[in-house]
């Protein structure tokens, strides 16, 4: 892992802030994806991770709930072969608002993909947040990797 000195991504509509190292560059912002009202990717250099934050209107309730349904989503993609859950959904609080966490992996043998999930809304907004991650090197990395997806503030 580089030390370079973390950037706070600050997204352009004003909705969220997030501290990346300066390696984590942005590849898409604002670009819509699926049901999302806009999307903002940004990819590790060197190829070995992207995190995508989706921003879509709405209030998910039990985030608890919403995670567990993610995952199963996940899991019945073909765009995500081999996906399974690591670990039971987690919560927690990014500053005051709160947040559930979701951990998986999915492809097979040296191609495995590490995957974090993050689910947060606040004031009629949700943000869905998937941090994919080079599966043999998200090992070496995991408290940062965590640590990326809880620097995120709304």
């Amino acid at each position: 892992w580089v030390t370079v000195e973390p950037f706070l991504h600050r997204d352009p509509r004003g909705k969220f802030t997030i501290s990346l190292p300066g390696f984590w560059v942005p590849t898409a912002i604002n670009e819509s994806i699926g049901d999302a009202v806009y999307t903002t990717t940004f990819v590790e250099l060197g190829g070995n991770g992207s995190i995508s934050i989706r921003v879509y209107p709405g209030r998910m309730g039990d985030l608890v709930k919403h995670m567990s349904g993610w995952t199963e989503s996940l899991a019945a993609d073909p765009r995500y072969p081999g996906f399974v859950v690591l670990d039971s959904v987690e919560t927690a609080t990014l500053g005051s608002v709160p947040a559930s966490f979701g951990s998986a992996e999915y492809g097979d043998g040296l191609n495995r993909t590490t995957v974090r999930l993050m689910l947060a809304t606040q004031n009629g907004t949700n943000y869905s947040v998937i941090l994919k991650y080079n599966g043999h090197m998200a090992g070496l990395y995991e408290t940062r990797l965590i640590g990326l997806l809880k620097s995120m503030r709304l």
